[in-house]
């Protein structure tokens, strides 16, 4: 939030901002909502990636060490050709490296 790009930005945005209230509080109810929509995405991810040749890629899980399955090598020619055909499916999954 200290980086010249994002305090640039700020700067630029500070007449978009709403007039001196905080925005509200955010609920446990939405959290969960945010959270189930970040796994759905994911999800969709891992299944466009187990098309393109890793029959075996988990579906990401929230809880554990990583999300990436541990033998996973993001420079294999495999590994970047899905990841450039599923560039554009769901979100990233934490550890995977954009296209």
């Amino acid at each position: 939030m200290s980086s010249p790009a994002f305090v640039s930005a700020q700067k630029a945005c500070a007449k978009l901002q709403p007039g001196g209230s905080r925005p509200p509080a955010i609920t446990s109810q939405q959290i969960y909502e945010m959270a189930a929509k970040a796994r759905c995405k994911m999800a969709a991810k891992a299944r466009c990636i187990r098309h393109h040749g890793f029959s075996h890629f988990p579906d990401p899980s929230l809880s554990g060490t990583g999300l990436l399955p541990p033998n996973w090598n993001n420079q294999a020619p495999a590994a970047i050709k899905a990841r450039k055909a599923c560039a554009d499916v769901g979100i990233a999954i934490p550890g995977w490296v954009a296209a």
